[in-house]
């Protein structure tokens, strides 16, 4: 289990290190052209005039950044575990004179200290997925909710049902991720964690990408569950 998890997450690292030193926010042709509408569209149920997030996988920030710019007084944390995409967004947030209002921790999401309703809307964008076990997925989770403040909102997109083929040869492959996330084991278990919440939103959508594994060409394949829930 160790070893696997740690081929994923340098997998991941070496993919974001190497993306991100070839691109920036905006550029044509990217993922980083903009941020993703799921994340745009939870903003709407905020109810703060100055809403607090915290942003888990933050990369070079995709949409902690669109989420300053939507609140004139809003304030965010940032959280990666790649020092170096940190390192890219501190160099924007001081270009932009944002760091009275944004705080960025280079961290395993499982081990910072999410404390109590200290945010307005906790964002996760294909992060949560990427803890080193379905019971950490949990308890972090757990922690989220308990980080929320009332009339707060958790939006989440989670990648589940990942399998890989050679694009050559149809083959399935074994992926190299940290384990196997079943979308309807996950959909329940929000469902039931978050009862006492209102959901806004639980729904699947597929998602299919080329990509180059180990020299291999394979397509990459998913359902990402997207899910938004307000703190009632």
């Amino acid at each position: 289990m160790i070893n696997t998890v740690h081929r994923a997450r340098k997998r991941e690292a070496d993919y974001h290190r190497n993306y991100y030193s070839k691109h920036k926010l905006g550029d044509t042709g990217t993922w980083l052209i903009r941020p993703a509408q799921y994340a745009i569209n939870s903003f709407k149920h905020l109810q703060a005039h100055a809403p607090t997030m915290l942003d888990l996988g933050c990369g070079i920030g995709r949409h902690l950044l669109p989420f300053i710019d939507e609140f004139n007084e809003a304030r965010a944390v940032g959280l990666d575990i790649l020092p170096e995409a940190i390192e890219k967004l501190d160099t924007v947030i001081k270009s932009k004179g944002l760091t009275d209002r944004v705080r960025t921790v280079s961290v395993d999401i499982a081990e910072y200290n999410y404390g109590l309703q200290r945010f307005d809307l906790v964002l996760s964008i294909s992060c949560l997925e990427h803890t080193a076990s379905y019971r950490q997925l949990k308890d972090t989770i757990t922690n989220l909710q308990k980080a929320t403040k009332i009339g707060g909102v958790n939006c989440f997109i989670i990648s589940t049902d990942v399998t890989w083929q050679n694009r050559n040869t149809g083959k399935k492959i074994k992926p190299v991720i940290e384990y196997s996330l079943d979308s309807n084991e996950l959909e329940q278990y929000l469902r039931d964690k978050y009862e006492s919440w209102r959901i806004e939103d639980l729904s699947r959508k597929k998602w299919s990408v080329p990509d180059t594994i180990d020299d291999r060409e394979i397509i990459n394949t998913s359902t990402c569950l997207q899910f938004t829930a307000v703190r009632v």
